[in-house]
Formats: structure tokens, C-alpha cells, sequence
């Protein structure tokens, strides 16, 4: 038996990248802020997620959404980390399977 990678996010569009070509496919890249309430520091924090979106998916996002939409997104965690210029690591973006628009 496999095990099960899925994960769900709500929240609003925070940028939208340029749509590119990879073969026959398109992908976009976008940006998801959730705004959360943490207890331990009492203020409201906005968590940030980088979003791959493909073919039909990101051509939905890039003709009818804009930046502040709200969307919940269904997708499978792929996390790669790369070096980055003074030791900071960036993760690489969730694949998203579903699109919502709330």
C-alpha cells in the first residue's frame, strides 16, 4: 500500500507569474498567502506557499483570477530545498491538482 500525499490550502492569490511553455504543456507559477491567528505569539501571522499549476489549471488562474482571489487549492507536497545565496534555502512550490475559487 502507498502512502497518501495530499494536502489542501485556502487563501488568497498573492502574484501571479508569467505563463511559460515546457513541451507541450503550460505551467504558472503562483504565490498563496494563508492568514493565520498564532496563540503563542498573539498576533496574526500570513504564511506564504509557492504554487506550480499545469495546463488547464494555470490557464484558468492566468485568464479569469487576480491577485487578492480567494481559491482553495488541492495538490501534492514535493519538497525539494535548493541552496540559495548566503546559505538560505527556498523550497521548491506544491503541485496543484484542484483549483477552487470560493
Amino acid at each position: 500500500m502507498s502512502d497518501l500525499n495530499l494536502i489542501t490550502l485556502s487563501g488568497r492569490i498573492g502574484g501571479i507569474g508569467e505563463m511559460r511553455a515546457v513541451g507541450d504543456n503550460k505551467v504558472l507559477n503562483v504565490r498563496l498567502a494563508n492568514k493565520g491567528w498564532d496563540g503563542r505569539e498573539k498576533q496574526e501571522v500570513t504564511d506564504w506557499y509557492d504554487l506550480t499549476c499545469w495546463n488547464r489549471k494555470a490557464e484558468y488562474i492566468a485568464n479569469y483570477q487576480s491577485v487578492g482571489s480567494k481559491i482553495v487549492v488541492t495538490g501534492r507536497l514535493k519538497q525539494r530545498d535548493k541552496d540559495v545565496h548566503y546559505g538560505e534555502t527556498l523550497s521548491k512550490p506544491y503541485k496543484a491538482f484542484e483549483v477552487v475559487v470560493i
